[in-house]
C-alpha cells in the first residue's frame, strides 16, 4: 500500500548522516531535515541508510597517505631591513712609542697610550692597530685593548732598545662591531 514515508536526516558524531526512512512521523527536535514522500516500505520496517557528510572523520574512508607533492613557487622578496651597525669605524690615529730608559730586552712587550678625547675610545670597546706604513724590521703589533675611557694598552713583539733608544708606529685606531 502507498503510504507516506519520511526520510529523516540524522547528524552522527563521527562525521557521517544517516538517513532513516520511518512511517512513523519524527519529533520536532530531533532530525537536522526531514523530507516526506509517498512509497511502501517493505514489511513496514524503518530502514537506515549511512551517507557520508565529512569524508576527514570517518577513518573507513582515510587510504594510505599519497607521495609528497613538487615544491611549490618561490616566494616574492621581503622588504629589506634596517642597516645593521658598521662592522668597523676608523676612530683616528696614535703613534705607539717606547723611550727606553734602561736597556729592554727583546721580546714581547706593552705600552700605555692615552688617547685623544675625540676618538672616544671607551672601556672594553673592541679595538684594532693598523699601521701606516711599514713596520721597522723586528717589530710586529699583536692586540690593543681599551682599558678605561681613552687609554689603550698595546702589546708588541720588539728587538732590543738599548738605553736612550726609542721608536715609533703610526697607526689607524679602528672600533670593530
Amino acid at each position: 500500500m502507498n503510504r507516506r514515508v519520511y526520510a529523516v536526516f540524522d547528524a552522527d558524531d563521527d562525521g557521517t548522516v544517516t538517513l532513516r526512512l520511518t512511517l512513523d512521523p519524527p519529533s520536532l527536535g530531533e532530525p537536522s531535515a526531514v523530507l516526506i514522500w509517498r512509497g511502501v516500505l517493505p514489511m513496514a520496517n524503518p530502514m537506515n541508510i549511512r551517507l557520508v557528510s565529512d569524508p576527514s572523520k570517518d577513518p573507513s574512508l582515510k587510504g594510505p597517505p599519497g607521495a609528497k607533492g613538487d615544491t611549490g613557487a618561490k616566494g616574492a622578496a621581503g622588504d629589506v631591513g634596517a642597516a645593521g651597525a658598521p662592522g668597523a669605524t676608523m676612530l683616528g690615529t696614535v703613534t705607539v712609542t717606547q723611550t727606553a730608559a734602561v736597556a729592554l730586552s727583546a721580546g714581547i712587550r706593552s705600552v700605555t697610550l692615552m688617547v685623544p678625547t675625540g676618538l672616544g675610545v671607551k672601556a672594553g670597546d673592541n679595538i684594532l692597530l693598523f699601521p701606516t706604513g711599514a713596520l721597522p724590521a723586528g717589530y710586529a703589533l699583536h692586540n690593543a685593548i681599551a682599558t678605561a675611557a681613552n687609554t689603550l694598552v698595546v702589546y708588541f713583539t720588539a728587538p732590543l732598545l738599548a738605553i736612550g733608544a726609542s721608536f715609533s708606529i703610526p697607526c689607524r685606531v679602528m672600533r670593530i662591531g
